[in-house]
């Protein structure tokens, strides 16, 4: 196995783990919330032999739309967070009034450890297109509310955007436009 897999397959394990322990748990605390009568049967006829069922069809929707919500909330921070933080090295790096700023700030040290690789980016990017897929389809076929559906678009394609620039600013660094060379 290569090394690059293995590092994608490693930075993958956080992001994977997220979505599936945030969909479970916000169902559950949901349904504590809202105080709601549900039982949990064994099936063999789908994917998944778990199932949870509620007695309502609205509260069907209103779960899994508010579940749906938060975990894409729970991919999306991070995943904004490590296309923020790299954006921030890499304007340092090139402007020195942002280092002043962030200096002054107090989060210097916050930036200029560079822990965020194009991979763990795109890894996180990734997830968010999977769980951002999962709430449009789920928009569609009318088992979540439209809003989710809509947001979970704009948000992929803004993170998107984000590891495109993020990509285009690496390789600045390896083939440098108007001939300037970045250290």
């Amino acid at each position: 196995m290569s090394k690059l897999l293995k590092r994608a397959l490693k930075l993958s394990i956080l992001p994977a783990s997220l979505m599936i322990a945030g969909k479970f748990l916000s169902v559950f605390i949901l349904i504590a919330i809202y105080q709601l009568q549900f039982s949990i049967e064994s099936g063999t006829s789908g994917i998944f032999s778990l199932q949870i069922f509620l007695e309502q069809q609205e509260n069907v929707l209103q779960i899994n739309s508010y579940s749906n919500l938060l975990t894409l909330l729970f991919i999306a921070i991070p995943t904004f967070y490590v296309l923020l933080r790299k954006t921030i090295l890499q304007k340092a790096k090139d402007n020195p009034r942002t280092i002043v700023k962030l200096t002054r700030l107090n989060i210097l040290k916050w930036v200029t450890s560079d822990k965020t690789p194009i991979l763990q980016i795109s890894m996180w990017t990734m997830f968010l297109w999977i769980i951002a897929g999962i709430c449009i389809s789920s928009s569609m076929s009318g088992f979540t509310y439209e809003y989710i559906g809509i947001m979970a678009g704009v948000l992929a394609i803004l993170a998107t955007w984000g590891m495109i620039r993020t990509f285009e600013m690496e390789t600045d660094k390896i083939y440098p436009k108007n001939n300037q060379a970045y250290y």
